[in-house]
């Protein structure tokens, strides 16, 4: 598992990204954490810079990160997901308690999800790797894609291989193929005691009402918050009221 550490003083904080990103999508959040606790921002299998694999699912992931604690020596850690991080997350406090202090999901339920990455998968499945240029890229996926955010998410995982095409930084044959594994729902052994906190964007439709009532039933101790001006990419929509809501609860 490959792993970028800020900071070296406080609490541990592991931050966890979502489908398709890379833990350096946390750049900003743990440059401003840093002075105050240790943050690992981690690049989860097939993703990043971590190794891939033919095998993908929850139960695996989790115990990718918890084996990274185990290896760092972590204890009393402060747990951060987004989307398929968060269910990482929560799978992982769900097989280990008593190793994670807080945990906090950012805009995701434990529920399955219906499929809605589909045009992505086949968008980039299409790209022309062989070209001499970066813009080039970008400007074929901008022919299928019109939010500017996406296409420079998708661009970071783009980088020239040794051979001078470019590949993708995330493995995505095993991450299409595993997509149902991805959707699936998060199955707990029983309500957990955690103190735990869900972000959700304001205008995001990731948390409803009605899963808001089915996460209260997983979490003992949990308070759910809406970060205004912000879709499912929180902390990147409105990085000042993401921070505010974060630092409100790890101070608590």
């Amino acid at each position: 598992m490959y792993f970028k550490k800020y900071g070296s003083i406080g609490q541990p904080i592991v931050i966890l990204h979502g489908l398709l990103g890379m833990g350096d999508n946390w750049h900003t959040v743990a440059q401003y954490l840093a002075p105050t606790h240790t943050i690992y921002l981690v690049d989860q299998r097939n993703h990043g810079k971590s190794f891939h694999s033919d095998e993908m699912n929850y139960h695996l992931m989790a115990q990718d990160v918890l084996d990274l604690m185990a290896d760092q020596c972590l204890e009393n850690v402060i747990l951060i997901g987004h989307s398929m991080g968060g269910k990482t997350a929560m799978m992982c406090a769900n097989l280990m308690p008593h190793k994670i202090s807080k945990l906090i999901v950012v805009d995701i339920a434990p529920k399955q999800y219906k499929p809605s990455h589909q045009h992505y998968f086949d968008v980039l499945n299409a790209l022309n790797l062989k070209t001499p240029s970066r813009k080039d890229i970008e400007t074929e996926l901008a022919l299928s894609i019109e939010n500017k955010g996406e296409i420079l998410f998708l661009m970071k995982n783009i980088y020239r291989t040794e051979g001078d095409d470019f590949g993708f930084k995330f493995n995505l044959q095993a991450i299409e193929r595993s997509y149902s594994e991805i959707l699936s729902e998060i199955k707990f052994d029983g309500a957990l005691a955690i103190q735990t906190l869900f972000i959700k964007g304001e205008n995001s439709s990731y948390i409803t009402t009605q899963d808001q009532e089915e996460i209260k039933q997983h979490f003992d101790h949990v308070k759910i918050d809406e970060v205004d001006k912000s879709g499912h990419w929180v902390h990147a929509d409105n990085p000042t009221g993401f921070l505010t809501v974060l630092l409100s609860f790890l101070n608590s």
